[in-house]
């Protein structure tokens, strides 16, 4: 799944903003558009940073990647 625009319910203290979260997910149909002012979900973090890893090949746990070496 894939990130997605940001969303949020009234009484959540987080925003979620990725499809494959099942919390966020079980919201759509209260959602709102836009972040409220609130945090990132964790169980979104993970998941973004695990699609990150995947488009980039883990380059980024690596702190600098340097080309060549």
């Amino acid at each position: 799944m894939a990130r997605t625009a940001p969303w949020h319910v009234t009484n959540d203290p987080v925003y979620h903003n990725n499809n494959a979260c099942d919390a966020g997910t079980r919201l759509l149909t209260k959602a709102t558009l836009g972040t409220g002012g609130k945090r990132l979900c964790a169980t979104c973090d993970v998941l973004n940073r695990a699609d990150s890893a995947a488009v980039t090949g883990g380059a980024e746990r690596f702190g600098r990647f340097r080309r060549g070496v």
